[in-house]
């Protein structure tokens, strides 16, 4: 074997098992709860579930539309698909109008549209600022992709204008669009005094950086982070139609809702005494640009008084009271309804007989060793392990244990 084979990366038992256990972690935070076996249709509007938008089955010109994960693995099995992650408050387009000449194969009767749907530019596989494909076969730099809690777009960190917490230590963010549009989050930024919230403060003279406003308390000191300029590509005449076309639907109903909020008089609806967003409002003395980061816990700091209440309803993000509406939430749900591989393993033991469970601890004390003594020969060797050698272990234990059955070696479960 040549010397550069020695720095390979060597399998060994625990990167197995470490491996494992972090594919069921990913695949619970992507498909939570959702069904990966029925078309989610009949359900109606699912408050959260994975979510694909198929790009074999549509064109340019084609509205855009989602498919569940049923139908994702069902009916769009070999199609080339955008992995929109999660959205919430949706139903299954798969085989309505948007899709003509194709049919359903779980759920084939559905209306024409799902009046209630929200789609974005992500339901094309573009996303962020700079309307572009995750991955970006164009883009040579590593950024992570975080998603707006409230629009639900997914915007690269280095365009957000702002940097995310060093620490990592946040649970959502709402981008500065969505600030803008919701006003009514500036005052909650002023509880970041009391470890409820993370709040990036902006160079306020970026010119990428949208209208949207951060609050700034009497009590919060002078600062700001140092970001450098937004490194998007301009945009096509091309780009910008087709994404004035992505984004109708949710630009309307912004718009709608924010005509609703200028023209409606809030003052007139009867108001719990006190109003928490009317206190907090005391605090705000100036605000500047920015989207903002959020603590595990701050839904539940949102007033819920009448007059609160309204307003949500009105902007469309009544959601933002429910905790049951997040992403931890949603994964929470995945992972009890699924059971890791040590689980099902440990729950399988608890379920045979005495003997039966000394033979099966013995067997796979048997394997533990010989696995163990077969991929330290690698190591000591400097090898790679291939899927064949491990195919081969296997087979070669197989064989082996053919051999053994008849003989004293074996344990007997019944006298004869």
């Amino acid at each position: 074997m040549e010397g550069s084979n020695l720095t390979d990366e060597v399998v060994s038992m625990v990167d197995v098992l470490q491996e494992d256990n972090e594919l069921e972690e990913e695949a619970n935070a992507v498909f939570g709860d959702s069904d990966d076996q029925q078309c989610t249709y009949e359900k109606g509007y699912v408050g959260r579930q994975a979510l694909y938008a198929c790009s074999t089955c549509s064109c340019p010109s084609s509205e855009p539309a989602g498919l569940c994960l049923a139908c994702s693995l069902t009916c769009h099995d070999g199609h080339e698909l955008y992995e929109l992650y999660t959205k919430r408050n949706f139903r299954c387009d798969c085989g309505n109008s948007k899709f003509e000449g194709f049919n359903c194969k779980l759920f084939p009767d559905k209306d024409a549209v799902n009046k209630s749907n929200m789609y974005n530019q992500n339901f094309t596989g573009v996303y962020c600022t700079c309307h572009r494909p995750y991955p970006d076969p164009e883009d040579e730099i590593e950024d992570e992709m975080i998603q707006c809690i409230v629009c639900e777009d997914w915007y690269h960190s280095r365009h957000l204008g702002c940097l995310p917490p060093a620490n990592g230590d946040y649970q959502e963010m709402i981008c500065d669009s969505c600030m803008d549009r919701c006003t009514f989050l500036q005052a909650y930024l002023t509880l970041s005094g009391h470890n409820l919230i993370f709040c990036a403060c902006l160079v306020p003279s970026l010119s990428s950086l949208g209208p949207s406003q951060q609050v700034i308390t009497k009590e919060e000191v002078n600062g700001s982070i140092e970001v450098g300029p937004s490194d998007e590509k301009p945009a096509t005449k091309n780009d910008k139609f087709k994404k004035e076309k992505q984004d109708q639907t949710f630009e309307k109903n912004s718009k709608e809702n924010l005509d609703k909020v200028r023209f409606y008089n809030f003052d007139s609806i009867p108001s719990e005494s006190p109003c928490k967003l009317d206190q907090l409002q005391l605090n705000v003395t100036s605000v500047k640009p920015g989207a903002s980061f959020w603590n595990v816990g701050w839904r539940a700091q949102l007033c819920t008084c009448t007059k609160c209440k309204t307003l949500y309803n009105t902007l469309g993000v009544s959601f933002l009271t429910s905790e049951q509406d997040t992403l931890v939430a949603y994964e929470a749900r995945g992972q009890s309804a699924r059971q890791s591989a040590y689980e099902s393993g440990m729950q399988a033991l608890g379920g045979m007989g005495r003997i039966n469970q000394v033979e099966a601890l013995h067997e796979y004390n048997n394997m533990k060793d010989e696995l163990t003594d077969f991929l330290r020969e690698f190591a000591t060797q400097g090898k790679v392990v291939k899927p064949e050698d491990i195919q081969g272990f296997f087979e070669s234990m197989q064989a082996r244990k053919r051999q053994r059955v008849g003989t004293a070696n074996t344990v007997q479960y019944s006298c004869k």
